[in-house]
């Protein structure tokens, strides 16, 4: 979340010229855990409008005057594709090949605390390269609830979870979990997001949704 913005104070002799105290406006700053905002302010977690009339998510959830804030909602393009509960019904994302990377366009969207979105896709060749891996970078919202990402193999076992890798200097309002492993097998393979069972920035259950951000590569140096 941005920081508060420092008062400069001018001091003459034997005076101080008391500051005057900030305005805070709408969109200064990006909401923090559990939709906190500024006092007077409020989260705004819906979806906006873009300059041709189609909702588009705002990322990184806003504060904003109250009147302003939306509700939570998911987008009516979002890159899951319900009903995907089940690994077996997870969107395809086909072959991924070596040195490749896949971007989703549209954000992901969990709307409940038991909902769940899973992508599957296939390692169809062994990779030469000095440093051969496989990454997924999942980016999501510090306003509601934290979302976590597992790496499953064919038979539905875990092979790996996202860890925290966000920057230490970023204060963009958005957290990170990444997983690097070495190249995977030849095989088919699924990734698995829902809302981190661990986390507990829901407010108290009533924000037990987020919207989030999908990354995957195959760098071989």
């Amino acid at each position: 979340m941005a920081r508060l913005p420092r008062l400069a104070l001018q001091v003459a002799p034997l005076v101080i010229i008391a500051a005057c105290k900030p305005k805070i406006t709408t969109d200064t700053y990006y909401c923090g855990p559990e939709e906190l905002c500024p006092p007077g302010l409020s989260c705004h977690l819906g979806p906006t409008r873009s300059d041709d009339g189609n909702q588009r998510a705002s990322f990184a959830y806003s504060c904003v005057t109250s009147l302003a804030a939306g509700d939570f909602a998911c987008s009516e393009n979002t890159s899951d594709r319900e009903p995907d509960d089940e690994p077996a019904l997870g969107l395809d994302l086909m072959d991924l090949g070596c040195g490749s990377q896949v971007v989703q366009e549209d954000w992901g969207c969990i709307d409940s605390a038991g909902d769940l979105d899973h992508y599957q896709f296939h390692v169809a060749d062994v990779c030469a390269g000095s440093n051969p891996r496989f990454e997924v970078n999942l980016s999501y919202p510090i306003g509601a609830a934290p979302v976590s990402v597992d790496l499953l193999d064919g038979t539905g076992e875990t092979l790996a979870s996202g860890e925290i890798c966000t920057g230490a200097a970023d204060e963009g309002g958005v957290e990170e979990r990444c997983i690097t492993m070495p190249e995977l097998p030849i095989g088919d393979y699924v990734l698995r997001i829902r809302l981190d069972p661990d986390g507990n920035a829901d407010c108290d259950g009533a924000c037990a949704f987020n919207r989030y951000q999908l990354r995957l590569s195959t760098p071989i140096s």
